[in-house]
């Protein structure tokens, strides 16, 4: 049986192509925490743990320290007992569940190929090709905007997740300038608001009935709340008919029984960068039995960390929502990690 041998880390820093601006914050460039575990034979696995204004504490330092403290525990272990001391970890860092999921995917890569199975054939093998949208970040700078979606109008892109500020002063003009685009440039397409957690109830429900007198349509709204707002969560869900998916508030599928509990959403975001292989399986299967729609997304990640998310989006066939368009913030190649990128859609090889 294959032991785990070595756990190396480095820090890995790409500018954007674009300001990333939401209600948490805005960056103009990545800094990920790349992970490498090595097997006694030579098979390697690859993660990796993004920085998020999500998980503030979870910053490039931090991240090294866990992983430096956790490595001891890991090494000489079976790579098929890994779930478990996954799980330990886990319980362990509460507060590190990036850097845990990071380290997850890498001992996920590694099992696997000391099992002789592929990703996608992991997660069911049901396609080959992943279609995501194109987030639009918030941003005063009109011009930049307007070449930002255009560049995205050109390479296809029809679905668009538009982050808002929270402050509704400022993203009813924000919103005008976006749909203005859209409505002259794109023809058809479909918007989703992404709160990131910047309203109040007053505040957000004002927002939805501005859209509606404008006639914008919005196809959901993601995490418009604090996290930890069921109540308020369920009284919007009462007032409205878009329907109110769930990012921040869900890490594990416990949040999701609570958030279900609470008549707190309708669906949910799910992100292997938070919540990891077996965690965003779990949340996946709830989410299914409880009728909830299904959107999978990603962090700031380059492609070792998204292409996990890719795979498990297009092998499972089970999302309605893919989110999964960092890389195209990143000054990347048309071919990615064995991915082939053309607008927006991911090509994966058949056996990958």
């Amino acid at each position: 049986m294959e032991l785990i041998s070595r756990i190396n880390s480095r820090v890995l820093e790409r500018p954007l192509r674009i300001t990333f601006s939401t209600a948490l914050g805005a960056k103009d460039a990545i800094r990920s925490v790349l992970v490498r575990v090595s097997l006694q034979g030579g098979i390697e696995g690859n993660g990796e743990i993004p920085t998020s204004f999500a998980f503030p504490h979870e910053s490039v330092p931090a991240i090294l320290r866990t992983l430096r403290s956790v490595a001891p525990e890991v090494k000489g272990v079976p790579i098929d007992d890994y779930p478990e001391v996954i799980d330990r970890l886990r319980a362990r860092h509460p507060l590190s569940p990036m850097t845990m999921s990071g380290l997850e995917v890498a001992l996920f890569r590694c099992w696997l190929q000391a099992r002789g199975v592929g990703e996608l054939e992991y997660w069911g093998g049901r396609s080959s090709v992943c279609r995501t949208d194109i987030t639009i970040p918030f941003t005063s700078d009109r011009e930049r905007l307007r070449k930002w979606m255009n560049a995205a109008i050109r390479s296809n892109f029809v679905e668009f997740k538009v982050k808002t500020s929270g402050a509704c002063d400022r993203d009813f003009p924000f919103l005008d300038f976006v749909y203005g685009v859209l409505q002259e440039r794109c023809g058809r397409f479909r918007v989703r608001l992404d709160g990131n957690q910047g309203y109040d109830e007053s505040s957000f429900l004002r927002l939805m009935d501005w859209c509606a007198l404008r006639r914008y349509a919005v196809e959901l709204v993601e995490q418009p709340l604090p996290r930890g707002d069921h109540r308020g969560l369920k009284r919007i869900r009462n007032r409205t008919d878009t329907p109110v998916l769930l990012d921040e508030s869900i890490v594990t599928a416990f949040d999701l029984e609570r958030a279900l509990d609470a008549q707190a959403c309708d669906g949910v975001n799910i992100k292997i960068a938070k919540s990891g292989i077996a965690e965003s399986r779990r949340i996946m299967k709830l989410a299914q039995e409880s009728g909830q729609k299904l959107m999978i997304g990603c962090m700031m990640e380059t492609m070792t960390g998204l292409s996990a998310a890719i795979r498990m989006a297009s092998g499972s066939g089970g999302f309605d929502f893919i989110d999964l368009d960092s890389v195209h913030f990143l000054f990347h190649r048309k071919n990615s990690a064995g991915i082939g990128l053309r607008g927006p859609e991911y090509h994966l090889p058949a056996r990958s």
